[in-house]
């Protein structure tokens, strides 16, 4: 009997194998969503990463082509600066 004058009720053997069963398949449930979960945003970060360096390789290449294209541009028109 409790304080209030309740009665508690003592679980069975089948009945706390029962519960103890529920809980450890919760608990396994709850560790495999926190897995997917940690996946999903490790495979977004490295897809974000990857088209970061995309982007950066991209400008690079931009910049050198324009680096080369104005140095054709000067050799064609010869060169102002020597007297």
């Amino acid at each position: 009997m409790t304080d209030s004058g309740g009665f508690v009720k003592v679980p069975k053997d089948d009945e706390e194998e029962l519960m103890r069963s529920a809980a450890d398949d919760s608990q396994k449930r709850r560790e495999e969503a926190k897995k997917k979960r940690e996946m999903e945003e490790l495979m977004k970060k490295s897809g974000e990463d990857s088209q970061k360096r995309r982007e950066e390789a991209k400008k690079k290449r931009e910049m050198e082509k324009s680096g080369e294209d104005s140095q054709k541009r000067g050799e064609a028109g010869g060169d102002t600066t020597a007297a």
